[in-house]
């Protein structure tokens, strides 16, 4: 059996896409379990893309890099028509639009974090329990407190 170069080049290509979208869902898992602890009333439509700013920004990029690809190697030049570039061109502005507006996301994260205050009528962690707290891990990572923390 001989492997050419061509098909394996192809091969790990697609292996790439698959780890890309792999990468979409787990964005989106963490995205989600913090957004329970961020928006404890629920994720508003407003509140979208602060809340899933890089699952968006991510699928967004997957998106565009899919549509070079289609441009590039998929579709023959045939197909090619007046109807088909303005489709990948408008599609392709979207990404960059969405793009743009996770960036936002983003900056409404960081601005969150600049909003907290120290509890200072609070004189140690254990006085807030049996109250449902959470201290933040990392941007998206919540940890409920508890006596053992």
């Amino acid at each position: 059996m001989k492997i050419h170069g061509a098909t394996l080049f192809q091969t790990f290509k697609y292996i790439v896409y698959v780890l890309l979208a792999m990468n979409i869902y787990w964005f989106f898992r963490e995205e989600s379990t913090a957004a329970v602890v961020q928006f404890a009333n629920g994720v508003a439509l407003s509140d979208l893309i602060e809340a899933y700013s890089a699952t968006i920004d991510t699928a967004a990029w997957v998106v565009l890099l899919l549509m070079f690809e289609l441009e590039t190697y998929v579709l023959d030049e045939r197909h090619f028509t007046r109807l088909v570039a303005w489709s990948l061109h408008g599609l392709r502005a979207v990404c960059y639009a969405v793009i743009i507006y996770a960036f936002f996301g983003y900056v409404a994260n960081l601005t969150t974090l600049y909003e907290t205050v120290p509890l200072t009528e609070v004189a140690g962690v254990c006085s807030l329990l049996p109250d449902s707290w959470s201290w933040a891990v990392t941007l998206d990572e919540y940890v409920a407190v508890t006596a053992g923390n």
